[in-house]
C-alpha cells in the first residue's frame, strides 16, 4: 500500500516544546496531502523485506549496506510500529534526548474558542522520563496551560498546569489557585513561571484512558475554574484530578490544543516511547454539543541540537499513532529523506464524554454573577440653570450622589481591604470576606442616572442619595429589581430624612442578608 507523506519542515514548535515534562502521541490515519508530490516526498510503506536487499547486506558490502538501511528506513516509515535497531548501551556522552513528536487537531472549521476539550489516549511503551502533554492551550485573556500523564522516576502520574497570567492587573492574580484538591499547588520557574500540580495517578500501559479540560464559570468565583477529568476506559470510571480558579472573568480555552511526547531525560534516551490518540471531541463556547476532530498533523521537532535517535508516526483508520527512541544517530541530520510532518484523517471509534461533570467543592454560593438587587436612581434638578452655573455653585451635575455603606451580616467584612476596579464608566469593589477576598457591589453614573449591583447575601448594605448643598430641589427616585425581576419604586419625597448634621438626604434602602428593607439609621 502506498501513502504519500508530504516531506515538510516543522515550522512551529517552539512553544510547545518549552513545555518541560510533556509528551504527546499520535495515530495513523489516511494521509491528506496537496495534489502531486515530487517522487522524493512518496514513501512506499510495505511490511515485506526485499530479500535481495538481504543478500546484499549480507555480502560485508559497507556502501551497499549503507545504501540498504536507508532504504529499508524509508519503506518501514508510516507503517506502525518501530523498525529500527534498538540499543540500550547506546552511548549518550553529550545528553541528548529523544526526539518529540507533536499533534496539532484541524480546528480550521471551529471557532477556536472551547468550553472543553477531550481526547482518548494509550501507550504500549511507557518509558521512563517521558511526558504524554494531552492538552496543550491559552486561556482567553490568561496565560497557556498544560495537562497529560506522565512516567518521572517510574512513577505514574498525572500534570495540570498554569503559566502566570502576564495580563492580571492584580498581582495576587497572576497564579492560578488550586481549589481541588485541597491543597496547595507548587511553583516553577523554568522557561517561565507558573503552578502546577503533579501527582500519583495509577495508569497502565496498554489500557485507553480519556482526558478532559473543562472551563465553567462557578457561582462560588468571579473567575473560570478549570477542571481534568480522567476516565479509565475500562472501568468506565471518571476521576477529578485537579481543578485551578484562573481568576479571569469569562474565560475559556484557545490556541492549539495540540498535544506532545517528550523524553525529558537523557539518562532514558534509548527506551522506545510510543502513543495512540483519538476521539478528539471540542465543545465550543456558549454551546453544550461536542465537535468530532478527525483530522489531525503529526510532526517531529527539527529545530533541536540536544536530540538524537530515529521515529516513526502514522496513522490507521481508528487512531494516530507515534514512536521514539533515542538510540543511534539522529535521522533528522542523517536520514533527510524519511517525512517530517503527515496530515491524516481517522474515523471516530468512540462517542463523545456522555457524563454530568459536576463536583462539590464546598464553597458557599454566595457570589453570583448577576446581582442580587438592581437599583438605579434618577433624578432632576428642578432649578433650570446650565451645566456651567452648577458648576460655578461647586456642584457638579452628574457627580458621585449616591452612597453605598457596607457594613457586616452573616459574615464579616474588612472594609478596610476595599478595593476598587475600574471599566469603562462602572466600578466594582472587592473585599476580604471572612478573610477571602470578594465581589461586593458595583456601581455606574451617567447622564440619566446612577446605577448600584448587590452581589453578596451575607453582608449589609445601606443606600441613599444625596446632594453637595441643601439649596438644590430635585424630583428623585429609585428603582429596584431583585434577581427575579420583581420591581419596586421609591421616591425622594417618600424617603425623605436627615442626618446628625441637619443635612436631607434620601434614604433609599437597605439590604440585609439578601433582603431588601428600610434604610437603617443605625
Amino acid at each position: 500500500m502506498k501513502r504519500k507523506i508530504c516531506g515538510l519542515l516543522l515550522s512551529s514548535v517552539m512553544t510547545l516544546s518549552l513545555l518541560a515534562g510533556c509528551s504527546g502521541q499520535g495515530v495513523s490515519i489516511e494521509l491528506q496531502n496537496d495534489n502531486e508530490e515530487k517522487a522524493d516526498d512518496v514513501v512506499e510503506t510495505s511490511n515485506d523485506t526485499d530479500s535481495e536487499s538481504e543478500t546484499e547486506s549480507n555480502s560485508g558490502d559497507s556502501s551497499s549496506q549503507a545504501d540498504d538501511t536507508e532504504n529499508f528506513e524509508e519503506s518501514s516509515f508510516g507503517t506502525e510500529g518501530y523498525p529500527y535497531d534498538i540499543d540500550p548501551s547506546d552511548p549518550n556522552p553529550e545528553n541528548r534526548m529523544a526526539h518529540n513528536i507533536y499533534l496539532n487537531p484541524d480546528l480550521s472549521n471551529t471557532s477556536n474558542a472551547f468550553t472543553a476539550y477531550s481526547i482518548d489516549f494509550k501507550t504500549s511503551d511507557d518509558a521512563n522520563s517521558t511526558y504524554w502533554s494531552l492538552c496543550n492551550w491559552n486561556m482567553h485573556n490568561g496565560s497557556g496551560a498544560y495537562a497529560g500523564l506522565q512516567n518521572a522516576s517510574n512513577k505514574k502520574v498525572a500534570v495540570l498546569s498554569f503559566w502566570k497570567n502576564e495580563h492580571a492587573t492584580d498581582s495576587d492574580k497572576e497564579l492560578a489557585t488550586l481549589v481541588y484538591p485541597d491543597d496547595t499547588a507548587d511553583t516553577f520557574d523554568n522557561e517561565g513561571s507558573g503552578v502546577k500540580w503533579i501527582r500519583d495517578y495509577s495508569w497502565e500501559k496498554d489500557h485507553w484512558y480519556r482526558m478532559v479540560i473543562r472551563a465553567f464559570d462557578p457561582e462560588w468565583s468571579d473567575g473560570t475554574v478549570v477542571e481534568e477529568w480522567v476516565q479509565d476506559k475500562e472501568s468506565g470510571e471518571w476521576t477529578l484530578y485537579a481543578a485551578y480558579d484562573t481568576h479571569i472573568k469569562d474565560s475559556y480555552l484557545e490556541g492549539n490544543m495540540s498535544f506532545f511526547m517528550e523524553n525529558f531525560n537523557s539518562n532514558d534516551c534509548n527506551e522506545l516511547r510510543s502513543m495512540k490518540l483519538n476521539n478528539i471531541y471540542v465543545m465550543e463556547y456558549g454551546t453544550d454539543t461536542w465537535t468530532a476532530i478527525d483530522t489531525a498533523t503529526l510532526s517531529i521537532d527539527t529545530e533541536w541540537d540536544n536530540k538524537k535517535g530515529g521515529y516513526n508516526f502514522g496513522a490507521t483508520d481508528e487512531y494516530f499513532w507515534g514512536y521514539t527512541c533515542g538510540s543511534g544517530d539522529d535521522f533528522v541530520k542523517t536520514q533527510a529523506s524519511l517525512p517530517k510532518k503527515g496530515t491524516y484523517t481517522i474515523k471516530m471509534s468512540d462517542s463523545a464524554p456522555d457524563f454530568d461533570f459536576v463536583h462539590d467543592y464546598g464553597f458557599e454560593t454566595t457570589v453570583s454573577s448577576d446581582p442580587l438587587y438592581r437599583i438605579h436612581v434618577n433624578w432632576t434638578y428642578f432649578d433650570n440653570y446650565e451645566e456651567d452655573t452648577w458648576r460655578e455653585m461647586g456642584i457638579e451635575p452628574y457627580e458621585n450622589d449616591v452612597y453605598v455603606d457596607v457594613s457586616d451580616g452573616s459574615s464579616t467584612i474588612d472594609i478596610t481591604s476595599l478595593r476598587c476596579e475600574t471599566f469603562e464608566n462602572t466600578d466594582t469593589y472587592y473585599a476580604l470576606v471572612n478573610g477571602t477576598e470578594e465581589k461586593i457591589y458595583s456601581h455606574a453614573v451617567g447622564e440619566e442616572g446612577y446605577s448600584i449591583c448587590i452581589f453578596r447575601d451575607d453582608l449589609t448594605y445601606n443606600i441613599s442619595w444625596q446632594t453637595s448643598t441643601n439649596t438644590i430641589d430635585t424630583d428623585c427616585y429609585a428603582e429596584i429589581w431583585d434577581a427575579n425581576d420583581n420591581y419596586e419604586v421609591r421616591t425622594r419625597d417618600d424617603y425623605l430624612a436627615r442626618s446628625y448634621t441637619g443635612a436631607w438626604y434620601f434614604a433609599i434602602c437597605s439590604v440585609k442578608n439578601g433582603v431588601l428593607g428600610e434604610f437603617d439609621y443605625y
